[in-house]
């Protein structure tokens, strides 16, 4: 009878324990925000990069009932799409934005102003890296990629100055960003400097632009991916990320951050925002807020060799010896890159300079 009883009492915890723990999970459940049949429209690059933003962020709203749909094009091309769109239902709802478009965004008006109560893992993201409109996600590091093997086969040096590009052996094997491409604005900011100038003065840099004996000005980072894979070009002012993955791929490349005035390299952020008129904001701010998540941080630049904006993430990706041994990863380094101020920048301008230099 004892035994029975014990039994029963056993029996009982049990239930209670796993009705407990059920009621546990039913209260989680109830607390994850759902998306169900919401579409969520992203505005972001393509290939490897919208691979991985799609692994670690879409995937998860798709977790939760959304479905993800991504509108591809570089920031420029994106803005265009947008500024078109104006008055009628945006094309899309979050919005990837690189420093060359954000102050034309901002001044036009184009984004929400953001809800950081929505953005719980933005509170540790320093005053530089957040406004009321735009929040910081990643950075590029910018230099010289080039063929390791073919430089050798050459007998060039790496190479330390951008000014490097000029040698006759590189002629027709140079490429260089289109004027819609986003690494632009540092590539014509280096070679500003080159020439005597920087970002007050672009003309000089404009010049020397001109006379680099350019292959291609490529429009994509994939299509300059091609053409690295197949030797059709041999260095170019590009990013480390692309780096990483060409390397990869077995492509034997490496970068070089030349000197810019007493920096090295060359930094570019990335920044996202939600255009006005989005119809799906809590699922573009749980976008956002998972772009920013500690792991995301860290497991996105493992990736595509970016760098993350949290601290902590870059504490932990300078541990990573395949990343250590092309990116800079220490904060000293990362300081001592060379950042546009945009205040001296009218990009329009520039854009109008260009056409104008490039079509003599």
């Amino acid at each position: 009878m004892r035994r029975s009883v014990r039994g029963r009492l056993l029996l009982f915890s049990g239930l209670v324990g796993v009705l407990l723990a059920l009621a546990t999970a039913g209260a989680a459940l109830a607390q994850e925000p759902r998306f169900d049949g919401v579409t969520l429209r992203v505005a972001t690059w393509g290939g490897s990069w919208r691979d991985a933003i799609h692994e670690l962020i879409g995937k998860e709203l798709e977790k939760r009932g959304a479905k993800v749909e991504y509108v591809i094009g570089n920031p420029r091309d994106n803005m265009a799409k947008l500024i078109a769109a104006r008055g009628r239902e945006v094309p899309f709802d979050v919005m990837e934005i690189d420093d060359g478009i954000k102050p034309q965004l901002l001044e036009g008006q184009f984004l929400e102003e953001l809800n950081f109560g929505n953005l719980p893992n933005s509170r540790d993201l320093e005053p530089s890296q957040r406004d009321r409109h735009t929040l910081a996600t990643i950075a590029a590091q910018e230099g010289i990629v080039y063929n390791v093997k073919k430089f050798a086969e050459l007998g060039l040096p790496k190479p330390e100055r951008f000014k490097d590009l000029f040698h006759p052996k590189l002629a027709g094997r140079v490429s260089f960003p289109d004027i819609n491409h986003g690494m632009v604005w540092n590539a014509i900011v280096a070679f500003a400097v080159e020439a005597g100038s920087d970002e007050s003065n672009i003309d000089p840099g404009l010049e020397l632009i001109k006379q680099l004996k350019v292959s291609s000005f490529y429009k994509s980072s994939v299509e300059l991916s091609t053409k690295f894979n197949s030797g059709d070009v041999w260095a170019a002012v590009w990013q480390v990320g692309w780096v990483v993955r060409l390397k990869r791929a077995g492509v034997p490349v490496a970068i070089s951050y030349p000197k810019v005035k007493d920096k090295h390299g060359m930094l570019e952020g990335v920044w996202i925002g939600i255009p006005k008129g989005s119809k799906a904001r809590p699922a573009a701010e749980f976008f956002i807020d998972r772009y920013v998540d500690p792991e995301v941080q860290v497991e996105l630049p493992k990736k595509v060799g970016l760098v993350p904006v949290k601290k902590a993430a870059l504490a932990r990706l300078a541990e990573d010896p395949e990343l250590k041994a092309v990116m800079l990863l220490d904060p000293a380094e990362i300081r001592n890159m060379y950042y546009i101020d945009w205040s001296k920048v009218n990009v329009n301008e520039w854009v109008n300079k260009w056409s104008r230099v490039m079509a003599r």
